[in-house]
């Protein structure tokens, strides 16, 4: 199963943590997306940011009926589903004769219940076509559990046992469930880490080829593995040896973690106590977390740390656009960059308009406009995907704000800042995404 244009896509908890990165490279690579969270209007503002359109998919995974009718309205809107992650899940720490048996009852019904609903309501479709690919996000607790985590890694060890058998029942169907990362491997004993699985490339975070590792095919899951092996960042330490360390101080969970003895392929992510040597990440890297020394663990809240994105701003030409959901607005404007050859490229696109505004950009970007329009020139507008676009001129120049990039495009949609009459359209070059 490859994913690009003609992939749809439907992922739970898409709202926020890996199920928004999921729904962001999905999107990223072409799929057609649903943006199944409890929140409206965040699944609704996620939808209008990411590249291509999605559908937003208000629901709750606790609840069967309204699990099969989120699934029902995206297979009628995409025409179809390729793709189903169970990724939503709620995290309730603690002793279970404090937490008792509401606290597990309600971890059962998001993350083991809401998978079962999820794989039932999605399976029906996915065999009736006889292709088709079923993710199912667990956590180490499935593996081994720590105190503190009863019934979280209770509800963890049932989803990875529900994906394990229903791998080899759907043997020969057409469906299936894969592992992605076989090359990573573990050292030996009982600790719970939180961190993140990546693919470098040139010492920088490859989004793209971390993508690709979303494939059905065990041989081609093999050789990615050899040709781009993947590595576990260590972030935190939350339990070792039976111990919970969720109380205890960042300073002291990380200090516990560097006493770990950990080994290729996972490796710490770097600390330091002075911003000056951290003004390297924010030129360098997609950003920093800033944490305080002494905040306990707080699983699925931001308490006692900063997220600092790096933001960068570019200069690009606009290059067309495409139509809005509603009747004659601008949904967003398609950017553009030269290179050495003076090629214009597409590298992203930018949406961050007022509905007053995207009905007035309709009669401002008429004199531009080339007579070219259609919904057949995917190559050169998406990664893929069928939207109708309009041509203009490349005479408007755009500075615009984006914090990551991925082969080439600006992953996310970039944020408006002002238009640059002053501004050269042939200045704006692709050399500004290496920057």
């Amino acid at each position: 199963m490859r994913i690009d244009g003609s992939t749809r896509a439907l992922v739970t908890g898409a709202s926020r943590g890996i199920g928004r990165a999921l729904a962001e490279a999905l999107a990223g690579r072409g799929a057609t997306v649903g943006l199944l969270a409890r929140s409206a209007g965040e699944v609704r503002a996620l939808a209008a940011e990411l590249p291509g359109e999605h559908v937003a998919l208000p629901a709750d995974v606790s609840d069967r009926a309204s699990v099969e009718r989120a699934v029902e309205r995206f297979v009628a809107a995409a025409e179809g589903l390729d793709l189903a992650v169970a990724n939503a899940g709620i995290a309730r720490y603690g002793p279970f004769r404090e937490t008792g048996v509401d606290a597990v009852e309600e971890m059962t019904a998001v993350n083991w219940l809401g998978t079962v609903y999820l794989v039932g309501a999605a399976l029906p479709h996915l065999l009736d076509r006889a292709h088709g690919h079923v993710v199912v996000v667990s956590s180490g607790a499935g593996h081994r559990s720590f105190p503190g985590a009863a019934g979280y890694g209770a509800t963890k060890a049932a989803q990875r046992m529900f994906g394990e058998a229903l791998r080899h029942e759907l043997s020969g169907t057409g469906v299936s469930l894969t592992r992605y990362f076989p090359e990573l491997r573990f050292e030996p004993g009982s600790y719970v880490l939180d961190g993140e699985i990546v693919v470098a490339d040139g010492g920088h975070e490859d989004f793209d080829a971390l993508g690709q590792r979303i494939h059905p095919a065990a041989s081609r899951i093999a050789r990615l593995a050899h040709e781009t092996p993947a590595t576990f960042v260590a972030f935190d330490l939350l339990a070792r040896d039976g111990e919970s360390l969720l109380e205890l101080p960042f300073a002291a969970r990380r200090e516990a973690l560097e006493g770990l003895g950990v080994a290729d392929p996972v490796r710490l992510a770097p600390t330091t106590r002075e911003p000056g040597d951290a003004q390297p990440w924010l030129r360098e890297a997609e950003g920093v977390i800033a944490k305080q020394l002494d905040a306990p663990y707080r699983p699925g809240e931001r308490t006692g740390m900063v997220k600092v994105k790096r933001v960068r701003t570019i200069d690009c030409v606009v290059a067309g656009w495409r139509p809005g959901k509603e009747p004659d607005t601008v949904g967003s404007l398609i950017l553009g960059l030269y290179d050495d050859e003076g090629q214009l490229h597409v590298v992203g696109h930018t949406s961050s308009f007022t509905a007053k505004r995207k009905r007035e950009l309709v009669a401002e970007l008429a004199p531009y406009e080339t007579g070219e329009r259609g919904k057949g020139d995917a190559s050169r507008w998406t990664a893929g995907r069928e939207l109708e676009w309009v041509d203009l001129r490349p005479e408007l120049v755009v500075e615009v704000s984006f914090d990551h990039t991925s082969a080439g495009r600006i992953r996310h949609g970039a944020k408006l800042l002002r238009w640059r009459d002053d501004k050269a359209p042939r200045d704006c070059r692709l050399d500004q995404l290496a920057a």
